[in-house]
């Protein structure tokens, strides 16, 4: 039985061999709350024929957009995936107004900062540690921004 999540469209990037990696935050539900949607092939990719909307057109950053699923189907770390209904269109809604996006970040720590290697400082995560992420997906807003 298929269903449908209403997203605001955080990512849509090119996926190898021949898709796209959309992903983005349930529209009207808590920061945090991430689908991916992904088809049911071994290597997840989108192709267009499965996201394009009724005008041929793809989904753009900050687009609402309800998106056809068949079933949550976690692989590995990738908690947020939904198996795509292929068979149904995605429809664009609306769009979020850039100034609305701090509303979707997330709380969360981007970083598990206790491990360190001989070439880095906290460059590693133990196995342990791996294992209480529970997200592969976060919007966060930075607060110092610094490129060396």
């Amino acid at each position: 039985m298929s269903y449908v999540k209403t997203i605001v469209c955080l990512a849509n990037s090119y996926n190898p061999p021949n898709g796209r990696c959309i992903a983005g935050g349930k529209y009207f539900q808590k920061a945090g709350d991430w689908i991916r949607p992904v088809s049911a092939r071994p290597t997840a990719e989108v192709s267009f024929s499965e996201y394009r909307y009724e005008n041929n057109a793809s989904p753009k950053l900050l687009d609402i957009v309800d998106v056809p699923l068949l079933d949550a189907e976690p692989r590995h770390h990738q908690v947020e995936n939904h198996v795509i209904d292929s068979g149904q269109r995605w429809v664009k809604r609306d769009e979020l107004p850039f100034e609305a996006l701090e509303e979707l970040c997330d709380p969360a720590s981007l970083w598990i900062n206790s491990d360190s290697t001989n070439a880095g400082c906290y460059d590693y995560i133990s196995q342990a540690e791996a294992a209480t992420v529970h997200d592969s997906l976060l919007l966060i807003k930075p607060r110092e921004f610094l490129i060396e």
